[in-house]
């Protein structure tokens, strides 16, 4: 049940990535070996760095054709009041159908209003 997915493709693993210290995501990345995107390309690091300090400053990730050829996703994280991550809400479809620029440029507000309103639900620690 289940698969083991890598926080550094993806916008869901992307944005849990984005949450980390620099020390934890060097030791992920460490662990890595070549990142690879789906095309083929490789994903330098420097260009990782550079994604996942846009996911910290925008609040959203986006991802298209990252993991799987053809797969798009806006994700955003979820925060429990403390602003502690607790998750990733995300929607995900077919990068060409489902997610065109006007889409995507609709859906980032809707994402991150729905993570917000859910990380608002969550109990106090």
């Amino acid at each position: 049940m289940g698969e083991r997915l890598p926080l550094y493709l993806g916008g869901a693993g992307k944005t849990i990535l984005s949450d980390m210290t620099s020390e934890e995501v060097d030791d992920v990345i460490a662990h890595a070996g070549q990142i690879t995107l789906a095309n083929g390309q490789p994903l330098q690091r420097a260009e990782l760095d550079a994604q996942l300090d846009k996911i910290r400053s925008d609040g959203y990730a986006i991802s298209i054709s990252e993991r799987l050829f053809g797969i798009a996703s806006v994700t955003a994280p979820v925060r429990a009041p403390d602003h502690t991550l607790v998750g990733v809400l995300g929607v995900t479809g077919d990068a060409a159908t489902d997610f065109t620029d006007t889409q995507i440029t609709q859906l980032i507000p809707e994402v991150r209003r729905a993570a917000t309103a859910l990380g608002e639900r969550l109990p106090a620690a």
